[in-house]
């Protein structure tokens, strides 16, 4: 009973250890606060990421985006008319979440987790911004699967302007 009972505990470490070694980012650890760093662009909204991403130098023509990157990973933003809903992605997790007051869907894959706002709203008092859209996409590279929630942190740390303390 014993042997049978640390045999089948040393399994499920095994397997859980095996489990969490998939979802890993390589040196993109987020163990600690100061590993995480906020960035504004443009001041319309504000996120936390890992300061082991760097800006890439990208070219907007109407909307405020941009790319973040790593050795293995990628995060991609775009706040304008023509931001992704990511209807295209082929996704078996689709949930419906809020992100700073706002209705959003998170989609997950295996590499990728994806945000989509489809109205964001950034002057209350005048609703022509309305066709305005946030999108979010985080990208693992190199074939190594997305963590689900570093993806929650990144999300659930959004801001936009009109809601700046």
């Amino acid at each position: 009973m014993i042997a049978s009972f640390n045999i089948t505990a040393t399994c499920i470490a095994l397997l859980g250890m095996f489990s969490l070694a998939g979802l890993a980012l390589a040196d993109d650890s987020i163990n600690t606060k100061s590993d995480w760093k906020t960035s504004c662009p443009n001041s319309d909204f504000c996120f936390k990421h890992l300061r082991t991403l760097k800006k890439v130098a990208t070219q907007a023509i109407d909307s405020n985006a941009g790319q973040l990157s790593s050795d293995t990973l990628d995060i991609y933003y775009d706040l304008g008319w023509y931001a992704s809903d990511f209807s295209y992605l082929a996704s078996d997790h689709v949930k419906d979440i809020v992100v700073d007051n706002r209705a959003a869907k998170m989609y997950l894959t295996k590499d990728a987790c994806a945000l989509a706002i489809n109205q964001v709203h950034l002057n209350p008092v005048n609703k022509s911004d309305s066709n305005i859209r946030f999108s979010l996409l985080i990208k693992a590279k190199n074939t190594l699967k997305i963590d689900r929630h570093f993806c929650t942190q990144v999300v659930s740390s959004i801001q936009f302007a009109d809601t700046f303390d």
